[in-house]
Formats: structure tokens, sequence, C-alpha cells
């Protein structure tokens, strides 16, 4: 276990990405083994194809999610070897509403009479007794969705008829803001790389005194 928010080093503010988002800081890395080829296995299945997000070093970056299904739905034709080959999800012990029922070199202890994710298998192997979920979790890709990045005003590209000011307050991120003049033609303009096309959503910070906004 780690401390996800003390994990983002170069947080500079309350403002800042949290750790679990930041694929350069966050420590939740886990591997999975692999239905077919990996993402980035092959020029036709790239990071792109998955709609992940490539890595200098070759490897892809995915968002995803996971979904959880029962491996047996029967204790019928089960034996101790299948049970210890295919569940590998540790429980606790068996759930307290159960019902115990042997199977061959097993005990499945069942809830409400049907075989399904709420099953509990016991297993006596090499002189140790083992409790295991009837459960597989799948891990599946639901494309890469980009980081949040915040593009402070005071480090735009173009600053036209606008004054980079320090901020008497705490509100203002990094200590800065850029005060307007009063003209149509005060704006700010920002240069921008993506790593992939596509839509972006795009959220906006500000302060005004007494006008109209």
């Amino acid at each position: 276990m780690h401390d996800a928010d003390n994990s983002y080093r170069n947080q500079i503010n309350k403002y800042g990405i949290p750790a679990e988002v930041d694929e350069n800081e966050t420590l939740n890395w886990f591997k999975v083994h692999w239905d077919g080829d990996f993402p980035g296995s092959s020029p036709e299945n790239s990071c792109a194809a998955n709609m992940c997000k490539a890595h200098s070093d070759g490897s892809c970056v995915c968002r995803t999610s996971v979904s959880e299904s029962a491996v047996f739905d029967s204790i019928d034709n089960v034996d101790k070897e299948q049970v210890m080959g295919q569940l590998f999800l540790g429980a606790i012990g068996p759930e307290a509403n159960s019902n115990s029922t042997h199977g061959n070199g097993f005990i499945a202890h069942v809830v409400n009479g049907l075989i399904d994710t709420s099953t509990v298998f016991e297993v006596e192997d090499k002189g140790r007794t083992f409790f295991l979920k009837n459960i597989v979790s799948e891990v599946h890709l639901n494309g890469w969705e980009a980081v949040p990045t915040i593009f402070e005003a005071e480090d735009a590209a173009v600053l036209n008829n606008a004054t980079i000011k320090d901020s008497t307050e705490l509100s203002a991120s990094n200590g800065r803001y850029i005060d307007f003049d009063p003209t149509d033609e005060a704006y700010v303009t920002w240069n921008i790389n993506v790593s992939y096309t596509g839509d972006y959503s795009m959220s906006l910070r500000y302060a005004l005194d007494t006008y109209t906004r």
C-alpha cells in the first residue's frame, strides 16, 4: 500500500493532478495475462489501434475497466485440480449463510443453492487449507483518456493587452494571475501539443470583481 497523494512529487498546489491519474508518478501498476497479443506487440496491434497512449520505450498506457464473473456454474465434473488451476482469488472463509457441498477433492460453500460468484471453494493441499473465490477478473481496454493538464495564464505563448501580476491572496494558482486591459482585444493564446487526434474537454478558472462575466 502507498499514499497516492504523496507519491505525486511534482504537485505544486491543491489544483495539481492527483497521483493516481498520472502515469509517471503512480504506483498503481499491476501485471495481467493477455488473451491474445497485448497493445503495442505489433504494428497492427499498436498503441493507437487500442486507443492507448504510446511511450518512448515502446510501451502503451491504456485506460481499463475490470469485470468479474463466476468460473464454475456447477460442481458436476469438477475436481480439485480444476479448482486449484482456475481459481486465484483467496477468501477469508465461506459466507456466513452458505451451505457446504462436498465435491471431488473439495468442498463448495454455496449461497442460496447457486454456484455463482458468492461460492467459496475449500481445498486441502500440501497440509494447508485454501479458501478460493469462484471469481475470475477480466481487464478490458477502454482506450486512453488524456491526463488532465493545467495551463497557467501567465505561461501563455501570447499575451495581448494583458499584464502578469502577483496575487495578494492565495486564490491564484502559482501566486500569479493575468490582468486584462479594458478592451475587446485583450486575450491570451496557448500552444498545446496533444497525444492523439480527437475531442478534448476544457474548463477555465477565473475571477472577476464586480463586472459582467
